[in-house]
């Protein structure tokens, strides 16, 4: 008997499902609910780049203001450090040692 019951039932919902279909109803439904889809993951996706935009400007501040404090501390150690009398030399550019002269260019000049 049960098995019959469950048969009956799936054969009433299927009947149901088709005429619902047919009815047009469900074209219109499924039109509706994909309109407000593409709405909200527009709506998503302009909070989402507003939101990074605003991150990104913190996080830019942030490095920002931890520099310039390095910088600051920096000037105030090499004013403790160097003598009263001393000058201080002027920065050299910084010498890159993985890029090695090739020799055949002193060479040939």
């Amino acid at each position: 008997m049960h098995p019959l019951l469950t048969f009956s039932t799936g054969i009433l919902a299927g009947a149901a499902a088709v005429r619902w279909l047919k009815s047009g109803r469900a074209k219109t439904n499924a039109i509706a609910a994909q309109k407000r889809l593409r709405e909200v993951t527009a709506s998503g996706r302009e909070k989402t780049a507003s939101s990074l935009d605003a991150t990104q400007q913190t996080l830019r501040e942030a490095a920002i203001a931890g520099l310039s404090a390095v910088e600051a501390s920096s000037a105030r150690l090499r004013t403790k450090l160097t003598p009263a009398g001393e000058t201080l030399p002027e920065a050299e550019a910084p010498v890159d040692e993985t890029t090695k002269p090739d020799p055949t260019e002193s060479a040939e000049s």
